[in-house]
């Protein structure tokens, strides 16, 4: 990497260099530094074609550094719920954005959860994600889940996504802005579980699955 850059002089350019590799390494080991705050601190040491080979190598670090954090902590979590049924161990908490307009324009974290409803019936219908049966079907639990997270902060939106025989498995994504405490957000679905009902509907912990699908940071 160094090999390839021109800086103004050898004393900026080392200068630079020292600074950018330090910040790359505190982005790798803390998932919650965003990219962006790297390349602030860093974009008056290098001129302008420089700078932009150096927010390309910042923003595939800082996508390689979420990818490792959520897979460390989702093999935890299974790892812990194997021990105790539907726990979790803590995942990174990062602060919730406050306004409703930080909000909207927060980048989505998302999250692919299987519930099994246990008073619901599979039908052949469901199979087609077109067909009236699976839109109803949708409709009713996806309203009843998306109730679940009425007060936990940001946003959040549930996508069903399939339906499957158990009685009836529920794939759907947990999408979630301006608010990432993955522990909470697991909580809230683990705490259904435990109470046996989503809304109306009964549920069960077979089949339950609770898997981080990642997210940018910047």
């Amino acid at each position: 990497m160094a090999a390839g850059y021109c800086c103004k002089n050898k004393l900026h350019c080392e200068t630079g260099r020292r600074k950018l590799l330090v910040l790359l390494l505190a982005l790798y080991l803390n998932s919650t530094i965003c990219a962006s705050q790297v390349i602030k601190k860093i974009e008056k040491d290098f001129d302008f074609n420089e700078l932009e080979i150096v927010k390309s190598i910042v923003k595939r670090t800082a996508i390689a550094a979420k990818r490792f954090s959520d897979d460390e902590d989702f093999l935890s979590d299974q790892a812990a719920s194997g021990d105790r049924e539907g726990s979790t161990t803590e995942g990174p908490v990062i602060s919730p954005v406050t306004s409703s307009l930080d909000v909207d324009n927060a980048v989505p974290e998302y999250y692919r959860v299987m519930v099994n409803f246990t008073t619901q019936r599979y039908e052949i219908a469901l199979a087609d994600r077109n067909s009236g049966a699976f839109n109803r079907k949708r409709v009713q639990l996806g309203q009843a889940i998306t109730k679940l997270f009425d007060t936990t902060p940001g946003k959040q939106i549930i996508t069903i996504l399939q339906f499957k025989p158990s009685p009836l498995l529920v794939t759907f994504d947990l999408g979630t802005q301006g608010y990432y405490d993955r522990q909470r957000l697991f909580s809230v679905l683990n705490d259904a579980l435990t109470s046996s009902f989503i809304g109306v509907y009964q549920v069960s912990r077979k089949g339950f699955e609770f898997k981080n699908l990642g997210g940018k940071c910047y």
